[in-house]
């Protein structure tokens, strides 16, 4: 775990494009999400994902993402946590997507 916090989004709030790098892995986990909402953007992939209460969503820690103004009523309460998955464990390799190297020796 590099680190986690939580944030409570309310009208007129918006997060601006941005990255979670060094992180290997990001996430989000929505604890309240009130519809109709704003979705999270993932322009660099052209793609967007509305959230639902209770969605956790994963992505590397590269990615750039954004969440545009949120309108009346539109209030979500959110968890963010980034990874960052780098140790060396029993000579093995520990690769971000859990992937790990057989030993030769």
């Amino acid at each position: 775990l590099m680190n986690c916090w939580g944030s409570i989004y309310q009208k007129g709030h918006e997060t601006i494009g941005h990255s979670h790098w060094p992180a290997s892995m990001s996430q989000v986990y929505y604890v309240f999400v009130e519809q109709p909402t704003a979705p999270i953007q993932f322009p660099d992939l052209d793609y967007e994902i509305m959230p639902e209460s209770g969605m956790l969503l994963t992505w590397p820690g590269f990615l750039y993402h954004q969440v545009p103004k949120l309108k009346k009523g539109d209030n979500r309460v959110t968890v963010a946590i980034n990874w960052l998955l780098t140790k060396y464990e029993y000579g093995a390799k520990f690769v971000p997507w859990g992937l790990q190297e057989k030993r030769t020796n």
